[in-house]
């Protein structure tokens, strides 16, 4: 068995436990007559990101006892990832037949879940997953810009503040809620683009002491992603 805790590309937050083609701009912002609805916005917002083919994500999360640093590309079929967990370190790359996982020794029993006498053996090491596994279904669960944008859907009632500036760029903040577990919500903010194609640069989500941050940059532009040189075959591993 293989588990990702962090793959929940949602925000760990949600109980805080490890646990699309068009290129239209934005006309005027504010919901109304005067300008298109906030729902209207983060659709286009999603459905641009969509069509990008690439994009760089970071994620940084904090909260009492828990933290989190991401790195991510993510293609249409393709991603690599780093992350570090409460200072263990992961990292994983999804191709469109294999992906591969490697971590610390707490990464391999921790982070990744899998089951092994002697997991300081495996730690440094790539481990393959064949397509064909169902562990493999985990891990690319949302290796793509069409899925991957889809796990951060803001619910209304949503609401629009005024423009702010994000790394020299304009930005709309709508805020709303998104789904958490138990049927919870937790508030968050996702800043959209105001010229050009309509894109998300950021996404804050604040529930108590608890605070994610993702950011969105490098839309476009393409990053080759290579499989591992050697790897170990995850159902030796998993015995």
């Amino acid at each position: 068995m293989l588990k990702t805790h962090a793959r929940t590309r949602h925000v760990s937050l949600v109980g805080l436990a490890l646990i699309l083609t068009s290129g239209s701009a934005l006309a005027a912002c504010g919901s109304g007559p005067s300008g298109p609805s906030a729902q209207s916005v983060l659709t286009l917002a999603t459905k641009d990101a969509s069509a990008q083919k690439w994009v760089h994500e970071v994620r940084v999360e904090s909260a009492p006892g828990y933290s989190l640093k991401g790195a991510n590309f993510i293609g249409l079929t393709s991603e690599s990832q780093k992350i570090v967990v409460n200072g263990s370190h992961a990292a994983i790359i999804v191709l469109p037949d294999t992906a591969y996982v490697k971590g610390d020794k707490t990464a391999i029993t921790s982070f990744f879940g899998i089951k092994t006498k002697h997991p300081a053996t495996l730690a440094g090491k790539w481990i393959a997953i064949k397509s064909s596994n169902a562990a493999y279904a985990t891990l690319s669960a949302a290796a793509t810009l069409v899925k991957h944008f889809a796990e951060y859907t803001v619910i209304g009632p949503l609401s629009e503040g005024s423009d702010v500036t994000i790394d020299g760029q304009k930005a709309l903040p709508i805020s709303g809620h998104i789904a958490g577990q138990n049927k919870t919500s937790i508030k968050a903010t996702m800043y959209v683009t105001t010229s050009g194609v309509v894109l998300p640069i950021e996404l804050l989500i604040k529930e108590g002491t608890a605070i994610s941050t993702t950011t969105w940059s490098g839309w476009g532009h393409a990053v080759k992603i290579l499989a591992p040189a050697t790897s170990v075959p995850f159902s030796i591993v998993s015995g």
